[in-house]
């Protein structure tokens, strides 16, 4: 029910359509292409979501070894 909800108000905003109508149209989209449509919305943002977690982590890691590597270039003799 989410993601029929959740379609209907992507129908509203980008077509201008009512409620009603816009919700017969997602459902009437559900029942032809089926799982489908459910099934490459939820792979879409899974992907999405560990792409940002990736990114977040090759970042992090990237700052780390860039400060460690400023930290023994000002400091020669600290054992990090």
């Amino acid at each position: 029910m989410h993601l029929t909800t959740q379609d209907a108000y992507i129908e509203i905003s980008l077509y201008g359509k009512g409620y009603i109508e816009a919700a017969k149209d997602t459902w009437r989209l559900m029942k032809d292409r089926g799982i489908d449509a459910l099934a490459n919305d939820s792979l879409v943002g899974m992907v999405i979501m560990w792409g940002s977690y990736l990114n977040g982590f090759l970042c992090g890691l990237f700052a780390w070894v860039y400060l460690k590597c400023e930290l023994c270039r000002k400091l020669p003799h600290a054992d990090l």
